[in-house]
C-alpha cells in the first residue's frame, strides 16, 4: 500500500470513529432526553396523585361526618319494636300533666299504619305554649299533625284538640 492509500485510510478510520463518536453521542442525547420527560412526567403524577389522596382523604372525612350525622338523624327515630301506641300515650298524657293541662278527651285514630292520639286538652295558654315546646325539643321525632285553638273564654283559658304521634324508622342495612 502506498503511502497515500494508508493515509486515506487512515483518515477513512477516523472518519468512521468520529461518525460513529457522533451517532452514539446523539444516540445518548436522545435517551437523555427521553429520561427527562418521563421524569417529568412521573413528577406529574406523583403531584396529581397527592392532590387525588388529598381529595379521597377530604372525602372519607365528608363520608365520616355525613354518616355521624346519618346515625344522629336515626337514633331520634323510633324503632318500630321501642314503641307502642299506649305507652306513648302515657308520655304524652305525663306532659300534659306536668304542664298543667287538663285532659278533657283522649282517643286513639287509625290512618293506614299510623296510630295518631287525639288529646282534647284545656288550660293555660302559656302551658300550652310551653308543652308544645317541649315537644318540638323532644329528643325524639314527635309529630303534631293536627291543632285547633279555641281562646273564646272569658276567663283567659284554651281549649285546644291535636293529633300527636311519634314518629318510626325501619333500619336499613348498609
Amino acid at each position: 500500500m502506498t503511502r497515500r492509500e494508508s493515509l486515506l485510510v487512515t483518515i477513512l478510520l477516523w472518519t468512521a470513529l468520529v461518525t460513529g463518536l457522533g451517532v452514539a453521542g446523539f444516540g445518548i442525547l436522545q435517551r437523555r432526553g427521553a429520561a427527562r420527560e418521563q421524569i417529568a412526567l412521573l413528577e406529574q403524577q406523583v403531584v396529581t396523585a397527592g392532590e387525588r389522596s388529598a381529595d379521597v382523604e377530604a372525602m372519607r372525612g365528608r363520608r365520616d361526618t355525613l354518616a355521624g350525622q346519618l346515625a344522629a338523624e336515626q337514633a331520634r327515630f323510633y324503632r318500630p319494636e321501642e314503641m307502642d301506641a299506649y305507652r306513648f300515650g302515657g308520655l304524652v298524657r305525663n306532659l300534659l300533666l306536668e304542664e298543667r293541662l287538663a285532659i278533657d278527651r283522649y282517643q286513639t285514630i287509625e290512618v293506614g299504619e299510623k296510630t295518631l292520639l287525639e288529646f282534647s286538652v284545656s288550660g293555660n295558654p302559656l302551658d300550652l305554649l310551653e308543652f308544645l315546646s317541649k315537644v318540638s325539643e323532644a329528643p325524639r321525632y314527635w309529630d303534631i299533625s293536627f291543632l285547633s285553638i279555641n281562646a273564646r273564654g272569658e276567663d283567659g283559658r284554651v281549649q285546644s284538640v291535636l293529633r300527636i304521634a311519634y314518629e318510626t324508622i325501619v333500619a336499613v342495612d348498609r
